[in-house]
């Protein structure tokens, strides 16, 4: 796995339900961002060091706060493109016809959730069917989501944030970077 799989995997494990190794994985994460976007590292090692100091129960509750109780929660990216119409089905039936091309396990998830759409681009960020999905809905929505982070008290939005700067920092197919 290259580095940039690396980063957006452990984005997703960033925003993922909260583990007992949610703060190794965040320092990981900011390390590896060191010398390619200080910025987003910034944000990590301060979510990083946030993390560290709070119990698994207390980020559980975080967590639930910031996104399961939150209608408008940016994770699910597809919902900030397109609301609840039929135009966000399409986006979650065309990703989820890409994550079966690229054996991307299931989940209990939607398939418009940042944590499926940011591994999914891990391993398929290459690969040149991907780019009209990823042009036509995960660039926009993921953008729209990021708008969306009004919160500068959630730890949180760091993370959101630096998903935000790697996925419109991926270069599509053959191209160069945006």
């Amino acid at each position: 796995m290259g580095m940039r799989a690396e980063v957006l995997t452990l984005l997703a494990d960033a925003l993922d339900y909260p583990r007992a190794d949610l703060p190794a994985k965040a320092a990981a994460l900011a390390g590896m961002l060191e010398r390619e976007d200080a910025v987003a590292a910034g944000a990590l090692a301060r979510f990083e060091r946030y993390v560290a100091g709070k119990s698994l129960a207390q980020m559980e509750e975080l967590y639930t706060q910031s996104f399961d109780m939150n209608p408008a929660s940016p994770l699910y990216i597809g919902y900030h493109l397109f609301g609840e119409t039929y135009r966000r089905g399409e986006m979650m039936s065309a990703l989820q016809g890409a994550y079966s091309r690229h054996a991307l396990e299931g989940s209990a998830e939607l398939p418009d959730h940042l944590c499926r759409v940011l591994r999914w681009l891990a391993r398929a960020a290459d690969d040149p069917e991907c780019a009209p999905i990823l042009e036509q809905y995960v660039l926009p929505a993921v953008q729209k989501a990021g708008d969306s982070v009004r919160d500068d008290a959630n730890i949180y939005n760091l993370v959101i944030g630096a998903a935000v700067r790697a996925v419109t920092q991926t270069p599509p197919p053959g191209g160069t970077a945006r």
